[in-house]
């Protein structure tokens, strides 16, 4: 998966799914299930494969970026400094949403794993 026309491809292919499945397929998968459709369950792998690949910036826990907002918020608050407050803000809403996209890409992994076994 580290060649970017792949990536690129196994994103379009997870944007083409409807949201509504989409959401399904994460929410199946947090109760340990694969989506029941095979077209939106292979593209749910495959996007969370994508997600979750052996770079870098996947080696640093997902929680980092989170915890960096809160010390830069707390600086903003000490400070009483609105640009830092900002800052703080969109890092922590990235470290957020960052996570979340882990949690969701592990779960869909761990429940594909649990149902081909």
């Amino acid at each position: 998966m580290s060649d970017p026309a792949t990536r690129k491809a196994t994103a379009a292919a997870w944007r083409a799914i409807a949201s509504r499945s989409r959401r399904e397929a994460v929410q199946l998968a947090g109760r340990g299930r694969r989506h029941p459709d095979q077209t939106v369950a292979e593209a749910a792998d495959g996007w969370a494969r994508m997600i979750l690949r052996p770079v870098w910036w996947n080696r640093v826990p997902a929680w980092t970026l989170t915890a960096f907002g809160l010390v830069l918020a707390a600086g903003a608050v000490l400070l009483s400094d609105p640009v830092l407050a900002v800052g703080a803000f969109v890092v922590l809403a990235c470290g957020c949403l960052g996570w979340l996209t882990h949690r969701a890409a592990s779960r869909i992994l761990a429940a594909s794993a649990d149902t081909a076994a």
